[in-house]
């Protein structure tokens, strides 16, 4: 499994890029727990990763590893068990 961070900016970005809505944290099958970043709408896993690949390099789209997709009635979330956002606290 991965273990990439992201930016909440650069996450927002990709999610306009590609028509979604953004969730900070899924879990999906098998994450035992665990959460990660997914995008919720209609966007292919190819147009996520051309966003990735946009955004950053197509090295970083390579290494983030396949996206996963699950049924949530009539969208589709995608997510990317090993990607998450770093959020910066308020309190600092």
């Amino acid at each position: 499994m991965y273990d990439e961070i992201i930016t909440l900016e650069e996450a927002e970005q990709i999610a306009t890029q590609t028509s979604t809505t953004l969730r900070l944290n899924y879990s999906g099958r098998n994450m035992h727990g665990r959460s990660c970043i997914g995008f919720v709408g209609q966007a292919s896993a190819f147009k996520l990763g051309v966003a990735f690949a946009e955004v950053f390099t197509a090295d970083f789209a390579y290494d983030i590893g396949e996206p996963i997709t699950d049924s949530m009635g009539y969208d589709t979330i995608t997510y990317f068990p090993g990607l998450s956002v770093e959020v910066e606290d308020d309190d600092e």
